[in-house]
């Protein structure tokens, strides 16, 4: 892997992992609520 590329993916990974941790409560909440959704349809 060429210097160049690893010094672009650093940054990237840096923010996607960020990301990932300001994201991942909403992601779980969002799963929670989609879960007990489906509960709810599959109980009817």
């Amino acid at each position: 892997m060429p210097q160049k590329n690893k010094r672009v993916l650093l940054p990237l990974l840096l923010i996607s992992l960020f990301v990932a941790a300001v994201l991942l409560p909403t992601t779980a909440q969002a799963a929670g609520s989609t879960t007990a959704y489906n509960k709810l349809r599959v109980a009817k």
